[in-house]
């Protein structure tokens, strides 16, 4: 019989079960086979705004929950907010830029579907570096502790792996049917890579619940979001 939960384990359950749920009701809206075919810049956008409005939701919350625990001389400074949330704002422009950068070395067009290209981008970045900035913070050392050989310390960091893992592996398979010669719309640019990309977040996100019921072995350091 598995341990009991502790709360840093519920708390990541709960934000991947909503994450979920939310991803899978904006795609039944957006309806996955028309949408995306007609207006694939509106519908991706529109599926990376209810992401991003997810995890600022739950951050908020649990921002809320870490506050009444926390004693009042220990609070953050309203100075030290804006400069967190100016420095995020830059990671996350950055982000973007670099995603924008590497799908057009892979082959991405550079002028022609360009708009296209930045939606991707802003999709990757919603589903790979706003989940680290929620939960790291824009911290550079933390980010490559968690992505390299120092690996995950908590259930969360353990998350984010998977997560971003699945969610570019998916990105990149998405490509393979783009040069198939089919001739079917949703061959178009960028639908299958979004949709690739789109499937391993879920897939991420599912495979850290599955660790999280599996009540795999104690984390020794326990984080919580920034």
């Amino acid at each position: 019989m598995g341990q009991p939960w502790e709360p840093q384990r519920r708390q990541a359950a709960g934000a991947q079960v909503a994450l979920l749920l939310v991803l899978a009701l904006a795609l039944a809206l957006g309806g996955v086979g028309g949408a995306v075919v007609r207006s694939p810049v509106l519908c991706l956008a529109g599926l990376a705004l209810a992401v991003a409005l997810t995890h600022a939701l739950l951050l908020l919350l649990f921002l809320c929950v870490a506050s009444r625990r926390r004693h009042a001389s220990r609070r953050a400074t309203l100075t030290a907010k804006v400069r967190v949330a100016v420095k995020s704002c830059a990671y996350l422009a950055l982000s973007c830029l670099f995603f924008h950068a590497v799908t057009v070395l892979f082959g991405a067009p550079v002028i022609h579907l360009a708009r296209e290209t930045f939606v991707f981008s802003i999709l990757l970045t919603t589903f790979t570096a706003l989940p680290c900035l929620c939960i790291l913070g824009p911290n550079l050392s933390a980010w490559l502790r968690v992505f390299t050989r120092s690996g995950a310390v908590s259930v969360w960091e353990q998350g984010l792996c998977v997560g971003t893992t699945c969610t570019l592996m998916g990105a990149w398979l998405g490509a393979l049917p783009i040069p198939l010669d089919w001739d079917r719309p949703w061959q178009a640019w960028p639908i299958t890579c979004s949709m690739g990309a789109v499937c391993g977040y879920a897939l991420g996100l599912l495979l850290s619940l599955l660790r999280l019921a599996r009540n795999g072995p104690a984390v020794g350091h326990k984080k919580k979001p920034l």
